[in-house]
């Protein structure tokens, strides 16, 4: 019995990481597999805002972006009605179920909306989203 209240220097203490290793690991691995990635658009666009939205699988998407000027835009180039067209037709080809997502300018005349819906729905292509803000 050691009545003197100093400890041998074979007595010290220890503290055990492999707890914090594994749970700041987890977390890691957490947000690591529920991290969204959102593709970046080459074209600056002022989306209008929204209470409700979702989301839509990333690799399975077609974007359309039109900016003020009413421009339509697809994988960095400026597209006029039959270029829109026939790269519709071929994104189908390939994958059947993608989802064209439309991102309208909100200065973007109601008119160019329509026509890439309207041009869209011609070649059979349902699952059409419109890309907008969440509101705050």
């Amino acid at each position: 019995m050691n009545f003197s209240g100093k400890q041998n220097a074979d007595d010290g203490i220890a503290i055990d990481i492999t707890p914090l290793v594994d749970v700041c690991f987890s977390l890691v691995l957490f947000f690591m597999v529920t991290t969204t990635f959102i593709s970046a658009q080459a074209l600056d666009v002022s989306l209008p805002k929204a209470k409700t939205g979702g989301e839509i699988e990333a690799n399975k998407e077609l974007i359309v972006s039109t900016d003020a000027a009413n421009n339509i835009i697809a994988d960095k180039h400026k597209l006029n009605i039959a270029e829109l067209k026939s790269l519709l037709l071929s994104w189908k080809e390939k994958q059947a179920d993608f989802s064209l997502v439309i991102w309208g300018d909100k200065g973007t005349n109601h008119g160019t909306i329509v026509t890439i819906l309207d041009t869209a729905k011609e070649l059979g292509i349902t699952n059409i989203a419109i890309a907008t803000e969440a509101q705050r």
